[in-house]
């Protein structure tokens, strides 16, 4: 009798440190997701920290720069809206930009991966595109995007790269 009554306690304790692992493993994979995630909102800030400096930067009539900006988290893609384009019915494929376009939301650089996320506004954009959308997008390249900046006096044209 005293040897199934320890077996029956072995078995509780055993079961009881399978649920002290299991909720250990839950609270370690929740801190390491926020942890990333955290991660994942500092890379967008300082990428718009940086456009919207070069933005403003590189104004002045005439002047053309081309720049590097390191493409934050898992995001592939960006794109520009013209600021005279924001409150416009705009015909572009991208349902958020379109939507914040279209709304008058002032957002207009964008960020496309998994998902679109709106990262800031800058009234110096102009984008002079081939298809009249008021919207320039970049793919990144080697986890950059590579953009070019010309001076307008009181815009900045954001154009491609000529190679």
């Amino acid at each position: 009798m005293k040897n199934n009554k320890a077996q029956i306690s072995q078995l509780f304790i055993y079961i009881f440190i399978i649920v002290i692992v299991g909720a250990i493993l839950m609270i370690g994979y929740k801190s390491i997701n926020n942890f990333i995630s955290k991660g994942c909102d500092v890379e967008k800030i300082t990428f718009k920290e940086q456009t919207e400096s070069l933005i403003n930067k590189y104004n002045d009539y005439g002047s053309y720069h081309e720049e590097r900006i390191n493409a934050p988290c898992s995001f592939s893609k960006v794109c520009f809206v013209n600021t005279s384009t924001i409150g416009k019915p705009v015909n572009y494929e991208d349902l958020t930009i379109k939507t914040s376009v279209m709304n008058g939301v002032e957002k207009n650089i964008f960020l496309i991966g998994d998902y679109t996320s709106a990262v800031g506004y800058v009234d110096l954009i102009y984008v002079d595109d081939e298809e009249g959308t008021g919207v320039i997008c970049f793919n990144a390249q080697g986890g950059n995007f590579y953009i070019g900046f010309e001076g307008m006096g009181k815009s900045t044209k954001i154009v491609e790269i000529q190679e």
